[in-house]
């Protein structure tokens, strides 16, 4: 069998790390127990449909929940140095970024938008669109409850020269 500790096999007729009491502590992580589940599940169910076992037992199985680490967000420094990185390189997508980092719009609230949610005179953005994948489809709907739109000041820097408001 493989040891981890080794990355190699034990040869046959020798016991591996952990027989001999130094465990080198290196098990699959929760994530990767979950996923060797849900592959067994999938095929004891497929063969309960085709008659091969009467009783699914991978489904009996209760795992403890996975916690997926948290990320770490970015500091303000870090989000600054990577507008201005954005800004000077002329990314197209400089503008999505101030929004995703200055008003703290949501991925689909962000691709929702249309030229509709923005009034440049009056500086203001509309929140009251999103974007959701349904099946194969992108679909813009509007949002859950009318509680979650919002009209928020568009960032001046994402204004065109010409509409720039002084704040």
């Amino acid at each position: 069998m493989l040891c981890p500790g080794q990355g190699r096999s034990a040869p046959a007729g020798q016991r591996r790390c952990c027989a001999l009491g130094g465990c080198c502590r290196e098990f699959a992580s929760p994530a990767t127990v979950a996923h060797i589940r849900r592959v067994l599940r999938t095929i004891l169910t497929q063969a309960v449909t085709d008659g091969l076992r009467t009783q699914n037992i991978a489904a009996l199985v209760k795992l403890p929940p996975v916690r997926r680490p948290r990320r770490r967000a970015w500091t303000s420094e870090e989000a600054r140095r990577f507008l201005e990185s954005a800004r000077h390189d002329r990314d197209p997508l400089y503008a999505a970024y101030v929004l995703v980092l200055v008003l703290g719009l949501r991925k689909g609230e962000l691709l929702g938008l249309g030229w509709d949610s923005v009034d440049l005179p009056a500086g203001q953005l509309a929140v009251d669109w999103q974007l959701q994948r349904v099946g194969t489809r992108l679909i813009r709907r509007g949002k859950k409850t009318e509680e979650s739109d919002a009209t928020l000041p568009m960032p001046g820097i994402c204004m065109p020269r010409r509409f720039t408001i002084l704040v």
